[in-house]
């Protein structure tokens, strides 16, 4: 694998939980967030991992749903401390950068 692809896929899949944090700003369901990373090519398992991994540290929280008459659904949405976890990678990824410059 060539460098450049080693830091795309770390960057992506291996740092999963700054694209899951990014995209419960507003709460969604697993499928919905699933959909939306997408082009990380992060399968259904990865997320859940992720999801579980950020639940149990207290960075984002399960809400419930039955909106339109339907079943139930899990939503999930970050906490203040899940929102400042996220603010905290994007300096760190900056600074990197500015490093890189």
């Amino acid at each position: 694998m060539r460098p450049s692809e080693r830091l795309r896929k770390s960057l992506t899949v291996d740092n999963l939980w700054q694209h899951v944090l990014k995209n419960l700003r507003t709460p969604r369901y697993a499928y919905d967030l699933t959909r939306r990373l997408k082009g990380l090519k992060a399968n259904m398992v990865t997320v859940y991992s992720v999801l579980y991994k950020l639940e149990t540290g207290g960075y984002i929280k399960k809400a419930f749903s039955g909106k339109g008459g339907g079943p139930a659904r899990k939503y999930y949405v970050a906490t203040n401390r899940g929102v400042k976890e996220l603010a905290l990678g994007k300096k760190i990824l900056r600074k990197h950068l500015k490093e890189l410059r």
